[in-house]
């Protein structure tokens, strides 16, 4: 069964373009074959963005962002751990709205 949905890999798309694809329903996430899981913020992000580190138990990806927010300052890292939390919020409750409102993805 066909939702009528299409997945459009954003990584060569502009802010722009990014954003009309998702108005219009498409999925807007980079394809999972391109990306890998950071175990700091939660999310996936390109390969290219991404380093392996060495933690007590084994080695784990993380996202340059993360690894650079890190570096800084206690505010900065307080600052970073709030923009990421407020991002993963955003994006689960698109997803909550889309699970209650199934016509507003058909449209």
């Amino acid at each position: 069964m066909d939702s009528g949905c299409k997945t459009v890999d954003v990584t060569f798309l502009s802010c722009n373009q990014a954003k009309l694809a998702k108005t219009f329903g498409a999925d807007t996430r980079p394809l999972m074959a391109d990306t890998l899981y950071c175990y700091h913020c939660g999310q996936h992000h390109p390969k290219t963005e991404m380093r392996q580190i060495e933690t007590k138990g084994a080695r784990r990806w993380r996202c340059i962002k993360s690894i650079e927010a890190a570096k800084k300052g206690r505010e900065a890292r307080e600052a970073f751990g709030r923009q990421t939390t407020d991002t993963n919020k955003a994006e689960a409750q698109s997803k909550l709205k889309a699970l209650l409102n199934p016509e507003w993805l058909s449209d």
